[in-house]
């Protein structure tokens, strides 16, 4: 890499220091994230190239981030053309923090907590998830049992409702908030359900999209509250999996949470 960049250095010289700055460029790049941290303050020059957004926008290509479209960046340069003097009265600004977004990584990843087979009721309640449990609780089953063995692992309900809630923080995860409110891009919440083939059983999903001081009420109906609902007759289900879906488009400005 350092021998390609000097002979483009030599064709068009600006002086030995921008050779210098491009070598390191192209070497930080290749960094993984804790040693860019360290790198920050190491030095001037480091610190110059990590400030640096076309950096970060590099970065999160050779790392295989997932970074917004060309296509939103263009409508907002459109937009500060078009109205330049209402962007100057206004503090909002259209741009996106690509070394935050390479961290949280927050478009076209689950920001749901993950369940794995190492999970545990407990350790998913430190991670802000709750339990409320009737009968005989809520478990964590690794492989399921008396069902499609499509999945490894799943939550098992007993024979009264359990429930389980959790909220999602867009802004925490890395999604700036004019996104929220001018693009409002598509969310899409996704889960999988069966129930064990001898049991009837029900399932519910509820979701709502709340401001930022808002706490979920499921006594409140509003639009940008939703639920979806499954049964199954006892032998009558459990062989396979089935995806309820729900997809969030057209919503009022100011959403930053998701329960």
């Amino acid at each position: 890499v350092a021998k390609g960049l000097l002979k483009r250095e030599n064709a068009s010289s600006t002086g030995p220091f921008y050779a210098e700055e491009t070598l390191w460029f192209e070497i930080l790049k290749r960094c993984d994230g804790p040693s860019l941290k360290n790198a920050d303050q190491a030095c001037q020059l480091f610190h110059r190239i990590l400030q640096q957004p076309q950096f970060w926008i590099e970065k999160c290509e050779y790392d295989h981030v997932d970074i917004p479209p060309v296509s939103w960046r263009k409508f907002f340069r459109q937009k500060e053309q078009r109205e330049p003097n209402e962007q100057e009265a206004s503090s909002t600004s259209y741009s996106f923090d690509y070394k935050k977004i390479y961290y949280r990584r927050p478009y076209n990843r689950n920001l749901a907590l993950p369940l794995e087979s190492s999970s545990t009721i407990k350790r998913l309640e430190k991670q802000g998830m709750r339990f409320q449990s009737h009968g005989d609780g809520i478990i964590i089953e690794h492989p399921p049992v008396y069902c499609s063995d499509e999945l490894p692992v799943c939550f098992a309900t007993s024979y009264e409702w359990c429930q389980r809630y959790f909220e999602i923080d867009l802004e925490k995860a890395g999604v700036e908030e004019w996104v929220m409110d001018v693009i409002r891009p598509n969310i899409t919440i996704r889960e999988r359900c069966a129930c064990r083939m001898d049991c009837a059983a029900v399932y519910e999903l509820k979701l709502q999209l709340l401001k930022r001081d808002e706490r979920y009420d499921k006594n409140v109906i509003l639009p940008r509250f939703s639920s979806h609902t499954r049964s199954w007759e006892q032998w009558l289900g459990g062989a396979v999996w089935e995806t309820v879906e729900h997809v969030y488009s057209d919503y009022p400005c100011g959403m930053r949470k998701l329960a």
